[in-house]
């Protein structure tokens, strides 16, 4: 069972921030500083990292997929600054409430493609790294796509649609179990039995 509670990911290599026994964990951040938020979404699990305008990985840390989860994910990003945008993955898909989430709270929310294939290759597929690649993607401008909110006109017509397609599925099985539970039934002209 999955906690609330945000777990910290410790990538095996950390960047060298130059500044001797301090990490980038460990320095106070002040709301001066605007940070972008890049978000691997997953079904149980959101990966979250942050880097800042100038290009700098900051920190990353896995969140839960519910209400307390994208809570906590949006406060531990405004603790590390103003958070300027979001590339998110999945915008539409495991993503959708954490987009809409952020959309709420005022956050500008950019909808991110996979990673570049050959980072993939060379690197493996960490979430860490996907993360990291969303919010790079939104910084290079090479993600600028406005997510779908699953909200509207346009949402509520292809819910209507999705459940018409789903009851006429239905009625037809249904139809097509009845017409063979009639043909098969004891005493039916086309049943052969005594």
């Amino acid at each position: 069972m999955l906690s609330d509670q945000p777990r910290r990911h410790t990538p095996p290599h950390q960047p060298n921030n130059g500044e001797g026994g301090t990490t980038q964990h460990d320095r106070p951040h002040t709301t001066t500083n605007h940070v972008i938020l890049g978000v691997d979404t997953h079904h149980d699990t959101h990966h979250a990292a942050i880097v800042r305008l100038s290009g700098r990985r900051v920190t990353d840390l896995e969140f839960p997929t519910t209400t307390a989860g994208h809570t906590a994910l949006l406060a531990w990003a405004r603790s590390h600054g103003r958070v300027h945008a979001a590339g998110i993955e999945g915008t539409n898909s495991y993503g959708a409430g954490l987009t809409r989430h952020l959309h709420a709270a005022g956050i500008t929310v950019v909808e991110v493609n996979q990673p570049d294939r050959r980072q993939r290759r060379q690197h493996g597929k960490p979430d860490p790294l996907d993360a990291y690649a969303a919010a790079d993607a939104v910084m290079s401008q090479r993600a600028s796509a406005a997510p779908k909110l699953g909200t509207g006109i346009a949402e509520a017509v292809r819910a209507l649609h999705t459940t018409r397609a789903g009851a006429v599925k239905t009625r037809t099985a249904t139809a097509n179990q009845l017409k063979s539970l009639l043909v098969t039934a004891p005493g039916s002209a086309t049943s052969s039995g005594p």
